[in-house]
């Protein structure tokens, strides 16, 4: 009767510890915060998880999946994140990039180079001598053209 007992004393303390366990180690966000607005490069931050879901919708219908020390690059709109751990998921925040139009232009001996240094593809107009001219430069990407009497304005694609 006593061995009774004693066993299922450690049951109990057992499945105690186990539910500890799982409270405690519930998947936590630290860093974005929900309804957070991005201008600029930020880290996911959380504690007692392996993997962070990203999605465009709250339901995560599609998602991308970042193990620890990934990076993604997401273009401007608005994103729900949430992290999962070993022992369950955090709860579902949400935040905002906004769009960030920076278009540099530099001069380089005869030439000027244009280079788009913001987060969304940008629509190029160049006007030389009544002569108008459209491209795009992508994220990240420079142009160059012959250093004549020349402007450029660029805005959002």
């Amino acid at each position: 009767m006593k061995l009774k007992l004693l066993i299922s004393i450690l049951i109990i303390l057992l499945v105690g510890a186990l539910f500890y366990l799982v409270l405690t180690t519930k998947p936590k966000q630290i860093a974005p915060l929900s309804g957070r607005i991005i201008t600029d490069e930020f880290v996911f931050e959380f504690e007692n998880a392996e993997k962070v879901f990203i999605s465009t919708d709250e339901d995560f219908s599609t998602q991308i999946v970042l193990e620890k020390d990934s990076k993604i690059e997401l273009l401007p709109g608005t994103y729900y994140w949430k992290a999962k751990g070993l022992f369950g998921e955090s709860e579902t925040s949400n935040f905002t990039i906004l769009s960030k139009v920076v278009l540099n232009l530099k001069e380089k001996n005869e030439s000027f180079v244009l280079s788009n240094r913001g987060n969304q593809d940008l629509n190029v107009t160049k006007e030389t001598n009544n002569n108008i001219t459209y491209f795009i430069i992508k994220t990240s990407e420079e142009k160059e053209f012959e250093k004549e009497n020349t402007s450029f304005r660029g805005e959002e694609k």
